[in-house]
């Protein structure tokens, strides 16, 4: 396209790329409630969101890493919010929290369950617990439990269809 005063956005390149972004996950999660992630084209996504295809490969390497940015956006705004409240070390009450959290965005998690993208919970309660190569082996290995218990009682929670509580699942986390 050539860009003529009429056509040129007043907006920053930082304001555009967050129009971008919002409208991509936006179609994206609409796209995935009426098929699976793996039939939605790049093409068909940008369509949706109404930008082009540079748009998205400027700001994505592909759907699972909208995805991907979407739950950490989540999961960042909880943890903020859970931080400022204070009780970092009430472990019962971080995970009562934490459940709330997945329970509220039940439609978002159940969309990943439901398209094998489950992982990028993972990935996320991961790098929440600040697990990586320069912790020691002891850390690595006690963050590395903790991670992969949460993700999987979360993970059997959503494919069980999130029957319990957020209240019920952590009381029930605390007793394994």
């Amino acid at each position: 396209m050539v860009q003529k005063a009429r056509n040129v956005s007043s907006q920053s390149n930082e304001a555009r790329n967050v129009y971008v972004v919002e409208h991509i996950t936006s179609a994206l999660l609409e796209l995935m409630r009426k098929k699976q992630l793996k039939d939605i084209s790049i093409t068909e996504l940008c369509d949706s969101a109404g930008v082009g295809r540079m748009s998205f490969y400027r700001n994505f390497e592909s759907k699972e890493a909208v995805l991907q940015r979407y739950d950490q956006t989540l999961v960042e705004k909880w943890n903020d919010k859970y931080q400022a409240e204070g009780d970092e070390d009430n472990v019962p009450k971080l995970l009562y929290h934490l459940m709330l959290h997945y329970k509220e965005h039940e439609q978002f998690y159940t969309l990943l369950y439901k398209n094998d993208c489950s992982l990028i919970l993972l990935d996320t309660i991961k790098k929440i617990n600040k697990l990586s190569p320069d912790v020691s082996n002891a850390e690595a290995y006690a963050k590395s439990f903790v991670a992969y218990s949460v993700f999987g009682i979360v993970n059997e929670w959503i494919g069980r269809g999130m029957q319990e509580s957020a209240e019920e699942l952590a009381a029930l986390f605390g007793q394994v």
